[in-house]
């Protein structure tokens, strides 16, 4: 899968939006963990997250996710976020028409 991944192909704001089918973002995720350079090839440059379960990258070009635009993103073990600023999540939850859910304890 991740040989057959072409970097231009990437559609980072679906695999954001969570529009990108399993398929897509496993060869998307294979070939960036490991490809030799592939941050590089896609123009990103790694930045401190100030979070250790967080990475962090500054994209070359802006990207639209949720209707917002961003120059970065954060992976975490769960996949790739856009770092948003001047939203709370709580409000761009009710946007999207999004639940919140609650962490039991």
């Amino acid at each position: 899968m991740a040989e057959d991944f072409d970097p231009a192909s990437l559609d980072l704001a679906a695999l954001i939006e969570c529009r990108a089918d399993v398929p897509a973002y496993n060869g998307f995720a294979l070939w960036l963990a490991g490809e030799p350079g592939a941050v590089g090839k896609l123009g990103w440059k790694e930045v401190a997250a100030g979070n250790p379960f967080l990475v962090q990258y500054e994209l070359p070009t802006k990207i639209r996710a949720f209707g917002r635009e961003t120059t970065s993103i954060v992976f975490s073990a769960t996949g790739p976020m856009a770092v948003l600023d001047g939203v709370a999540a709580p409000d761009l939850a009710r946007e999207l028409d999004v639940p919140a859910t609650t962490r039991s304890t």
